[in-house]
């Protein structure tokens, strides 16, 4: 069987959908390395994979630490500063470490995050197997039937393509291509135009971990770009918090409150807030707080845990607000409970305008929330048709199998590169 080498980094919800596919991949007889930050190890370390630290510590452990750049990422100069973090100091400075874990790992295929894909190419030059992107960002996947994420509506099919123009190039400045063309050098690469937001269509093929019910498929998207439907981690088994097994059972449905681990990096004030604003339209709020600096910050609320796996939460609670990130968000659609999302950065600012397209919730700018407004969104979602809305399409997306799909297609590129190197 074949070798599959699977590289992520970042938040829960960048690394947890690659994780249901290895499971898949692994049940096949594949072997599988899974690289990643040490900050996911605890997690992972009993899964039937090999394990390795990716080489820099770009996770929610280290991301804690810089709480104070992450609460203004949703400024253009708060978004400048973030950058440096996330590309910079956690991804171009560790690159040859990271280059040093990918050239000793040497799959026959890699799979890999769409903001990791030109370190990915920077290995496969030396030993050649084809890349495979795992997306999970299907608003940023250029068509000019979508404008990119920073503009605020479509200007027309036009306006969207020069849109995406400036896009690349304003990302490419932004996220240090200079950088990392010098990078690519050192290997014999081109340089190319916006290597963290847009390298990943160089790829051999790009799997979305989404769902066309979900987000239907532009006309224009190419056909390397395939949607495989969701991957959604399913907790590895671990059991709840103690204590949260007995709120559940102690009352109605929660409306659950949970920031992932992105916009919950410190939101302590937020977690009170929106408690406060669930308790006063009546209901219990469940609060999974993420980190141990937000626990602190709750300390004497028993309706908070740090950590719990959405799939064993959604299904008993009444709702749900949250972030708009691609885990929460596709965790909740399965789950068919309706969401208020308040997102905070592009990708949240995409999934929060699909939940509202849907009719499965809606949303509120994190920055925008007060009581009257938090109390307005949550009114909306718990009592205008959103819960039905939601309860169908999680119908439809449960006649998906993503992980097997994922899989399938891997499968297949393993076969055709096997096949093209047998032809030479």
């Amino acid at each position: 069987m074949a070798h599959v080498g699977i590289v992520s980094a970042a938040y829960w919800g960048d690394v947890m959908p690659f994780i249901p596919v290895a499971e898949e991949l692994t049940g096949r007889g594949h072997r599988v390395t899974v690289a990643v930050p040490r900050g996911f190890h605890d997690v992972l370390a009993a899964g039937p994979w090999e394990l390795r630290h990716l080489g820099t510590d770009f996770s929610p452990r280290e991301l804690a630490r810089h709480g104070e750049v992450l609460d203004r990422a949703d400024s253009p100069l708060g978004m400048r500063a973030a950058a440096d973090l996330w590309v910079r100091q956690l991804c171009v400075e560790p690159a040859q470490d990271i280059l040093d874990v990918l050239d000793d790992v040497d799959p026959d295929v890699w799979f890999v995050h769409p903001s990791l894909y030109w370190l990915a190419d920077m290995a496969a030059v030396r030993s050649g197997p084809p890349i495979v992107v795992g997306h999970l960002f299907p608003m940023m996947i250029p068509s000019a039937e979508q404008p990119p994420p920073t503009l605020p509506a479509s200007g027309g099919r036009h306006l969207n393509r020069l849109g995406w123009r400036m896009g690349r190039t304003m990302a490419g400045r932004m996220m240090y291509d200079g950088e990392i063309n010098r990078l690519r050098a050192t290997r014999g690469l081109e340089p190319i135009t916006g290597n963290v937001g847009f390298g990943w269509q160089r790829a051999r093929r790009t799997l979305l971990l989404s769902s066309e019910h979900y987000w239907p498929r532009p006309s224009d998207w190419p056909e390397q770009v395939v949607t495989t439907g969701f991957t959604i981690w399913d907790g590895g088994g671990a059991a709840l918090p103690d204590g949260l097994a007995a709120y559940l059972d102690g009352g109605p449905a929660p409306v659950l409150v949970t920031f992932g681990t992105s916009a919950a990096t410190n939101a302590g004030d937020a977690f009170t807030q929106v408690a406060s604003a669930v308790e006063a339209c009546g209901h219990r709020p469940l609060l999974l707080v993420g980190n141990d600096r937000n626990r602190g910050a709750l300390a004497g609320r028993d309706d908070a845990w740090t950590f719990a796996p959405l799939p064993s939460v959604l299904p008993r609670c009444r709702a749900v607000v949250h972030a708009g990130g691609h885990g929460s968000t596709a965790a909740a659609l399965y789950a068919g409970i309706p969401q208020l999302a308040l997102p905070m950065v592009f990708d949240q600012v995409g999934h929060a305008a699909r939940i509202r397209q849907l009719g499965v919730g809606t949303s509120l700018a994190f920055r925008r929330r007060s009581p009257a407004r938090l109390a307005a969104a949550l009114h909306k979602v718990l009592h205008e048709g959103c819960a039905a809305a939601a309860f169908h399409l999680a119908g439809r997306l449960h006649q998906e199998d993503g992980p097997a799909t994922a899989a399938d297609h891997l499968e297949a590129i393993l076969t055709d590169a096997q096949e093209t190197g047998r032809a030479e």
